[in-house]
């Protein structure tokens, strides 16, 4: 238990069994912990995580932890008020602290690409469908931190800059077309030219040959 003593880790078992007790989520107790621990949260959660994971792995270690099966993660198939509350705060938190929005939906998940794929879905969908929620969480985040990015602001930039890349593609294609098809043009000009001057190159041959007195003098200069 590197970095976390016997005691400390108990004490991070005792806080996640009260929450849970008192229907607050797992990142609550992280919070309360990682405060009261003078530790940063990410630290908490990685930790806790690790420690679940070597329990389900030794009876012993759950026995001396306390630790019981009800504290072990599990996926909620729906999101409650509480859960988008707190992906909203946490996404926003991040971005305004200068994390993209992978990477702060990732920290979330816990590093879990499906949870992380899951709780991203999420994240957009809360931004479509209520704007009403967002701009409540943004005020609380402002208030705790003095500021707050605005996610709407940042899908506008992204969508025009998504529209001059397309312009900007559409414009390269038109004009390689463009190019082509005066390229096409020219080639096939210049085979009708070639054809021309070798069907007049084959009556001027054709005519040599008829005239015998041309042909033998052709031979004999060519011998």
């Amino acid at each position: 238990m590197k970095g976390f003593t016997e005691l400390e880790t108990k004490r991070l078992i005792e806080v996640i069994k009260n929450a849970k007790s008192n229907g607050k989520s797992l990142l609550f107790a992280f919070n309360e912990f990682a405060k009261e621990s003078n530790r940063a949260i990410g630290s908490v959660r990685n930790y806790y995580y690790k420690t679940i994971k070597k329990c389900k792995e030794n009876q012993s270690l759950m026995q001396k932890l306390g630790v019981n099966e009800s504290l072990f993660p599990a996926f909620i198939l729906e999101f409650n008020s509480l859960q988008e509350n707190e992906l909203l705060t946490s996404v926003l938190t991040g971005i305004t602290n200068g994390k993209s929005v992978r990477r702060a939906i990732s920290e979330f998940s816990y590093g879990n690409e499906k949870l992380a794929l899951r709780n991203q879905n999420k994240y957009r969908n809360l931004l479509k469908t209520k704007p009403q929620l967002v701009n409540e969480v943004m005020l609380k985040v402002e208030k705790r931190i003095g500021r707050c990015k605005n996610p709407y602001l940042e899908l506008s930039y992204n969508l025009q800059s998504k529209i001059a890349l397309e312009e900007s593609i559409n414009s390269l294609l038109n004009s390689l077309k463009n190019e082509s098809l005066k390229e096409n043009y020219a080639l096939t000009k210049k085979v009708k030219e070639l054809s021309v001057q070798n069907k007049k190159m084959k009556e001027v041959l054709k005519r040599a040959l008829k005239n015998s007195n041309f042909t033998k003098d052709f031979i004999k200069n060519a011998n």
